[in-house]
């Protein structure tokens, strides 16, 4: 740590320790921090020496220290790490303090990781409307909401040519995140901010946790993402596509087809698939990942003879949607109204399932009886986390006996960890993520193919290959994971919020753009809301993630030049940077609408998504809608 780093102690309420230290005030200072550390209520302020800011968490409601829990404080340059320690078995509150919310700035904003990444205005934000019916005051670390286990606030004003610049800013790193839950809310200074609690393993203490705030006097999306990329190679989660296939020869030639494909879901039994990739290549697509699903309830099957013919395509990486997440209790089977080939019918029988603390079974997905079709009301059984490796490995078997497949999809898989409580299984939510990462590594490793599956969090990077929902918002969805085949003429209003580009911060993409693949969810891909189809293919090309396509055979035919114009723009990035690292992003005007990002290499992408034409600050107009390739940067906007 060198001679600037300053170790300090607080014990909260522990008797041996609480007279010497209550109420005391310990001091520290580095070469870039000064502050003060009050070891009563664990409230700190910092000062930022490079640029003069002022750090206070504010003293919101809340949980408290944990009595027993002793928490150190080391300072060292511009970072704080806390680290929290207590015998495992001590019984803790089922939620204690963990790092209080930093009172924020009128100019400050909030960078929160759901989806591809979202950054909101501390001040004067209509929260409420943003969020519509889904509460994101508390969102639980690697359960699905959040995909990265850190969050930012930073100040950003415009500069004299209308260039947002970003000034002091603190990025908070949960270094051990499955037990973590971010309060993110207004607070009793009227604006938003973020706080982070623990929340205990089993009603214990269970294992020593840390976090990190990293201070930055410039605190630009390269920056905060540079450190946290850092931090990601360190846990050994920044896996390069280029490393994957020098670890696991088999799925090389998989990955190099990947890389850039737009991902296309044809919603049909009809026994076409075939002609309608080849005609996708005659229109310009390449490379593509086509996905395919056997489940006469949703409408689509595939048949083995049809992915033999698709694996002769040039280009065509072939994958089938799977599920290891889902059952059935045999007595409900003639009640519902449709069955799946991937619901293992012996989960009942051999106790697989996942219980809660209560000794209840926990149910996921729902389904509809058939005497009330289409009104989901039964919920289906999770299989543990712990007994999916056997499940997938028999049927993994089974279809590549079938047809020579290069790659899985695997819905819910990559989100949605919870505990399991059934006494044949046991397990915590940090041995269910280590479960989960066991079972998602299975068809990599034994069996040589390209891995997908639903979300993902940073911590399935290493395993997985592709991710499908995390381009989206998990809340500002429209039918979530049903009638995906429907299309809208006019974008339904929530999903103002979810395609936003003065709220999107593509920090996913900023850390791992270069180890996996992002695609948008199945029932929110580029073609489906007709109106706004353009700005998600621009969406695509700023940040280099590749489209995806969902079509029946109706709306192929009436969409196929579209389709062909589309690809032009949407994939066109992602084929050329795939194995880049997405190094900066800026918006480079004061209403955010006019952004532009830069690769390693220099290759770099403008987008006007604003209905107007704008002049650049070095002279140069961007029409409305128009995305600007090139190998230069814009400096700024002047109109």
């Amino acid at each position: 740590m060198g001679d600037s780093s300053v170790r300090l102690y607080f014990v909260a309420a522990a008797i041996s320790c609480a007279a010497a230290l209550c109420g005391e005030t310990i001091s520290f200072e580095t070469d870039c921090l000064s502050g003060r550390f009050d070891t009563q209520v664990g409230a700190l302020e910092v000062r930022d020496k490079r640029c003069g800011r002022i750090w206070k968490t504010l003293d919101d409601a809340g949980s408290s220290p944990a009595d027993g829990v002793k928490i150190s404080v080391v300072a060292d340059g511009s970072e704080l790490a806390f680290d929290f320690t207590a015998p495992p078995d001590i019984a803790v509150p089922a939620r204690f303090l963990a790092l209080k919310p930093l009172e924020a700035q009128s100019h400050d904003r909030i960078f929160v990781p759901m989806g591809c990444g979202y950054s909101f205005p501390a001040e004067g934000w209509d929260f409420g409307e943003y969020v519509a019916d889904w509460d994101m005051s508390r969102m639980r670390l690697y359960t699905g909401f959040m995909k990265m286990a850190c969050f930012a606030q930073y100040a950003e004003l415009p500069d004299g040519d209308g260039v947002m610049r970003q000034e002091a800013g603190a990025l908070t790193i949960i270094e051990t995140p499955t037990d973590a839950e971010t309060t993110f809310r207004e607070r009793s200074n009227g604006r938003l901010g973020m706080g982070v609690e623990w929340r205990a393993e089993n009603g214990r203490f269970g294992y020593a946790r840390r976090l990190r705030v990293v201070f930055f006097d410039h605190a630009s999306p390269g920056a905060l993402a540079a450190r946290y990329r850092a931090e990601m190679e360190r846990r050994g989660f920044r896996v390069t596509f280029a490393e994957k296939a020098r670890r696991n020869p088999r799925i090389a030639e998989g990955l190099r087809m990947l890389k850039g494909a737009p991902n296309i879901w044809y919603w049909t039994e009809r026994r076409d698939k075939a002609q309608v990739a080849r005609e996708l290549r005659r229109l310009g697509f390449g490379n593509m990942l086509f996905s395919t699903v056997t489940r006469h309830d949703l409408g689509a099957w595939v048949e083995p003879d049809e992915v033999v013919e698709l694996a002769r395509i040039p280009g065509v990486l072939t994958t089938e949607y799977d599920i290891v997440h889902d059952a059935m209790e045999p007595e409900m089977l003639p009640r519902i109204d449709a069955t799946r080939p991937h619901w293992p019918p012996e989960v009942w029988e051999r106790g697989d399932y996942v219980m809660d603390a209560e000794g209840r079974i926990v149910r996921g997905w729902k389904v509809a009886l058939k005497e009330n079709p289409g009104k989901p009301a039964v919920g289906c059984l999770k299989i543990c986390q712990a007994c999916g490796g056997w499940y997938m490995r028999r049927r993994l078997r089974e279809r590549l006996a079938e047809a020579p497949y290069r790659a899985r999809f695997y819905d819910v898989t990559g989100t949605g960890i919870t505990e399991c409580h059934n006494p044949r299984h046991p397990l915590t939510l940090r041995q269910a993520v280590s479960a989960r990462r066991e079972m998602l590594g299975i068809p990599g490793r034994e069996f040589g193919l390209v891995t997908g599956t639903e979300e993902g969090l940073e911590c399935f990077v290493p395993e997985c290959d592709y991710l499908e929902g995390n381009f989206s918002a998990y809340t500002w969805r429209v039918d979530g994971g049903r009638n995906m085949w429907k299309t809208y003429e006019t974008s339904p209003a929530v999903m103002k919020y979810a395609i936003d580009p003065a709220t999107r911060y593509p920090f996913w993409e900023m850390v791992f753009h270069d180890c996996v693949s992002s695609y948008w969810y199945w029932t929110d891909y580029n073609n489906r809301f007709l109106d706004t189809w353009w700005q998600r293919d621009a969406l695509n090309a700023i940040t280099g993630t590749a489209p995806m396509y969902l079509f029946t055979p109706e709306t192929f035919a009436k969409q196929k030049e579209r389709l062909s114009e589309s690809v032009k723009v949407a994939a066109r990035t992602a084929k050329e940077t795939a194995d880049s690292l997405l190094l900066e992003y800026r918006w480079l005007s004061a209403d955010r609408l006019v952004q532009q990002s830069r690769f390693s290499g220099g290759f770099t992408v403008t987008v006007n998504f604003s209905d107007k034409r704008r002049t650049l600050a070095d002279g140069r107009t961007l029409a409305p809608h128009e995305v600007l390739f090139g190998t230069s940067a814009i400096s700024g906007d002047s109109k």
